[in-house]
């Protein structure tokens, strides 16, 4: 039941951020990737001892940035509709030692960075990946449609480069797919460096990676 859940959700999201057309181009690839299934993720890393990043110009007044605890259920409920592989899941990544940033606007949660610790997993590439006590890991990030080209994605990760540096944190790791310009153009942009390439490929349940490393081209 929870699979059809989220799948149903995951449908409801790709209309709302991408239409019909778009959806229904994806539902099929979804299907055709049941025989044979292709993804390259790009992961990034940037040094938090060397943060020069300028924000872009943002009235930080119009909104609120929370550090969610997982007793803050109104807004955790709120990520999990918007992210449907988090549901029932979030507060208790809190609860272990996640950090989630919020950005809050009129009591809603229009964007938000979730960042997670020590082995995780990259559900795109199928592939674990464990950090050391020094490093943390962009579960996710997210801008609401209506929101996106404010600045509020490079304000976010400032933010969290912020919290993590006040703990102790020296690297902050992240990673998207190689088509997915606009979070590799933020990386870059925020200074991140692009580290490597995982290849995940899955023909009839037969699979295999391939990690390439790389020097800061995407």
């Amino acid at each position: 039941m929870k699979f059809i859940s989220v799948y149903i959700a995951k449908m409801k999201r790709n209309l709302e951020d991408y239409g019909l057309k778009q959806t229904c181009l994806k539902t099929l690839f979804a299907f055709i990737g049941i025989i044979f299934y292709f993804k390259e993720y790009v992961v990034y890393r940037k040094d938090l001892v060397i943060i020069d990043t300028k924000t872009e110009n943002i009235n930080e007044d119009n909104y609120q940035f929370l550090n969610l605890k997982e007793n803050d259920l109104i807004y955790i409920a709120q990520i999990e509709k918007k992210a449907e592989w988090l549901r029932n899941e979030l507060a208790m990544m809190l609860s272990k030692g996640g950090i989630c940033i919020a950005v809050v606007y009129n009591s809603e949660v229009i964007a938000f960075n979730l960042i997670n610790f020590g082995k995780v997993y990259l559900p795109i590439v199928n592939f674990y990946k464990e950090f050391n006590s020094d490093s943390a890991w962009s579960e996710h990030i997210a801008v609401d449609k209506g929101y996106r080209n404010r600045g509020l994605g490079t304000l976010l990760r400032i933010k969290i480069f912020d919290c993590l540096s006040d703990r102790g944190i020296k690297y902050i790791w992240g990673g998207c797919l190689k088509g997915n310009y606009a979070s590799l153009k933020l990386a870059e942009k925020l200074g991140f460096e692009f580290i490597e390439r995982i290849q995940y490929i899955k023909i009839f349940g037969l699979k295999k990676w391939q990690i390439k490393k790389i020097g800061n081209k995407n």
